[in-house]
């Protein structure tokens, strides 16, 4: 006897005019997983009465499956039939549903690649400043054309584009309003020669860059008379006046209508400089 779909209102059965068909027997019940999916396919056909031997004999066409087919993919669509005479399915719930299917599918495609080209390693922190004569005379022989010859040390926050975090309090507090998206921030500093010699722990993209120099343990490094160059959004200029360090950052535009010809010339000077970190950033 050929294998008749038990689907309600189905005529559907195993013979060559239906070779095209595929009949699948409802899903057994030796593991958690499968009896969730059996329970899921017996809703879903809603025949009235069954008992377990009929279940287990049970065929069911491949028409009741929006692809044409059953899928053993939990997030698929066709994980569980759905297409029936008595049931009412919309196109468009459809057609979202397969969508929603796919990006999901290429997200953890995406992921994987990613983790298979570039594999994620916990790493400390590297704060360890270099020695303040090297660093001297590195800016000694960096820009010996500048007025900028103090010993020095460049630096600058980077940021690094993450996914949005699930948690409600990640996602807010590694959202960078300057790029509009969740990133892990962190301090960088380097000689003018071009060396690394600061490395702080990620922040979250929220955290401005003068918090982020005050608590990553970056003044902690600071000695008396050493030169700090960085941006206008390092406001740092009392905690390292303690310390007895300078800091220098290109004159503020805000407001000013002109700028004076002794600040041109030392954000000049100061743009010539920190074009090294600039580039270090974007190795």
């Amino acid at each position: 006897m050929p294998d008749v779909c038990c689907a309600y209102g189905c005529t559907n059965r195993r013979t060559l005019a239906n070779a095209h068909l595929s009949f699948y027997r409802i899903p057994t019940n030796k593991s958690e997983s499968s009896a969730n999916r059996r329970d899921k396919w017996v809703a879903a056909i809603k025949r009235e009465k069954w008992n377990v031997k009929q279940i287990n004999n049970a065929r069911l066409c491949s028409a009741h499956f929006t692809t044409g087919k059953k899928s053993d993919d939990p997030c698929h669509i066709d994980y569980v039939p759905t297409v029936f005479s008595f049931k009412k399915t919309h196109g468009k719930q459809i057609k979202a549903s397969l969508e929603r299917y796919e990006r999901s599918k290429k997200r953890q495609r995406t992921l994987s690649s990613n983790e298979s080209i570039l594999p994620i390693h916990e790493v400390g922190s590297f704060n360890e400043t270099k020695n303040n004569e090297l660093v001297e005379g590195a800016c000694l022989n960096c820009h010996s054309e500048n007025e900028i010859t103090q010993r020095a040390v460049e630096i600058d926050c980077t940021e690094i584009f993450i996914e949005r975090p699930h948690n409600l309090t990640a996602r807010a507090q590694t959202y960078s309003t300057y790029k509009s998206r969740n990133t892990i921030k962190y301090l960088i500093g380097i000689t003018p020669a071009g060396a690394v010699s600061i490395l702080s722990s990620g922040w979250g993209g929220r955290a401005s860059d003068k918090l982020i120099t005050i608590e990553s343990g970056f003044l902690d490094k600071v000695c008396y008379g050493d030169c700090i160059l960085a941006n206008r959004g390092f406001l740092v200029e009392e905690e390292l006046a303690t310390r007895g360090a300078v800091l220098i950052i290109p004159a503020f535009t805000k407001s000013k209508s002109q700028m004076a010809v002794k600040d041109i010339d030392l954000s000049r000077q100061i743009a010539r400089v920190r074009i090294h970190i600039e580039r270090v950033i974007g190795l």
